[in-house]
């Protein structure tokens, strides 16, 4: 699951387009001209609506705990899950004043992650968004989606750290794996295995 990058998406089951940002869900289909997969992107209503036989749950769904606190909960009502802790919508100046007093929920933590994202991604170019993190002395490498993340962790947590292991990559937070890890180059052909 993940929020779409572009309006060039098209729903495998409608033939419509997802726009910019909607959320969509995609499955790994095996490809009939080269050996590996590829994603195929359906609406979330296309998804549900779509006849299959196998049960999924939140659980096995990447890219689950990276989407909008909101949007997990639609998913989870749509996946026949009970529903956890509902967000009260505060404004991002409400939920930086609960961040400094150390009294955000999990929700909470989720929502201000996503309201700083969308606040850096209205107010600031991806030129300046770089620009703050070659200061703060964090790699610019990756996409916009990449900048803007790490952008926003580094307003959450501060300047993030380096690995410990290779000292040349920043530890970044990675919402698939729930961890911290770091994707830099070991040598020329593998990634750091932190």
């Amino acid at each position: 699951v993940s929020y779409s990058r572009s309006d060039r998406s098209l729903c495998k089951a409608c033939k419509n387009c997802i726009g910019k940002g909607s959320l969509r869900m995609g499955i790994a289909v095996h490809s009939k001209t080269f050996d590996g997969t590829f994603q195929t992107y359906y609406h979330v209503k296309c998804y549900f609506n779509r006849k299959t036989k196998k049960k999924i749950s939140t659980l096995d769904v990447e890219g689950f705990k990276g989407i909008k606190w909101s949007d997990q909960n639609k998913l989870r009502k749509l996946f026949g899950e009970p529903i956890t802790e509902e967000v009260v919508p505060q404004t991002l100046e409400e939920l930086a004043q609960k961040w400094k007093q150390n009294s955000l929920s999990l929700p909470e933590e989720n929502e201000l992650d996503w309201k700083i994202r969308e606040w850096i991604d209205q107010y600031c170019t991806i030129a300046e968004a770089k620009e703050q993190l070659l200061i703060n002395d964090q790699t610019t490498s990756g996409g916009e989606e990449d900048i803007l993340r790490r952008l926003a962790q580094g307003i959450v947590y501060g300047a993030l750290a380096r690995c410990p292991l290779c000292k040349e990559g920043n530890l970044h937070y990675d919402d698939v794996s729930d961890e911290w890890s770091c994707k830099n180059y070991a040598d020329a052909w593998s990634t750091c295995s932190y």
